[in-house]
């Protein structure tokens, strides 16, 4: 298993839904990673699945 750890910010609320017909949770995400001094991001499309869906879904929200 890979890990990666990023602070950014979320560009949208996450959207929580079923994955096929199976009883897995799948939750996407897109995250903007500030890219130091130059006013670029970098966009990263994350996706999670059951536990991890659900808490993503409930406690993560686009801020203003």
């Amino acid at each position: 298993m890979n890990r990666y750890t990023a602070t950014g910010r979320l560009t949208r609320d996450p959207e929580l839904h079923k994955l096929g017909d199976s009883d897995r949770d799948v939750c996407e995400l897109r995250v903007a990673i500030d890219n130091g001094k130059d006013c670029d991001a970098t966009y990263l499309d994350v996706t999670t699945f059951d536990a991890a869906a659900r808490a993503c879904a409930k406690y993560l929200t686009k801020g203003l």
